[in-house]
């Protein structure tokens, strides 16, 4: 959906299944703004899908590169929580994402379990950047939601 008011153009898009099953991306043209809703980590971190609301990681890594199809390098990325990033902080974060599913998957290839592909610490390289102390997203932590995501497992809804 497109609006149009005092000058702006605003884009709305929704990727499915991201952050949750609901988000919008709202894009200010003449600003240059990208509101990213949950699809981001607000604090530079690893971004929180909600798969008990319907997100997924391949929905967030979807909605990461519908952000970057439309983002510049003055770009501000702003999400639910946090300061805005760069058009650079947002790559990183796609490509960080992509990195993770491969290597998750690999896993899941082998056969291991998701206790067996959270202990080979898929993401120990990446933590350090994108880990942030006192943080309930750790690496074990993100691990395990990329492993159910990829193998389908949804927690139940909450109520």
């Amino acid at each position: 959906m497109t609006l149009h008011f005092d000058g702006e153009t605003v884009q709305l898009f929704h990727p499915a299944n991201a952050h949750t099953d609901s988000d919008t991306l709202v894009h200010f043209k003449r600003a240059n703004v990208i509101h990213g809703s949950g699809t981001i980590g607000g604090d530079g971190g690893y971004p929180f899908f909600d798969m008990g609301s319907g997100g997924s990681l391949a929905g967030t890594i979807i909605a990461e590169d519908k952000m970057l199809s439309l983002s510049d390098d003055k770009t501000r990325i702003v999400a639910d929580e946090g300061d805005p990033a760069s058009t650079e902080v947002l790559k990183a974060s796609r490509d960080t994402l992509v990195a993770i599913r491969a290597r998750v998957q690999k896993l899941i290839d082998e056969g291991k379990s998701e206790d067996e592909a959270i202990a080979a610490k898929p993401t120990k390289d990446l933590d350090a950047r994108w880990v942030h102390q006192g943080g309930f997203l750790t690496g074990d932590t993100f691990t395990r939601m990329a492993y159910q995501s990829l193998k389908g497992i949804s927690p139940p809804p909450r109520p």
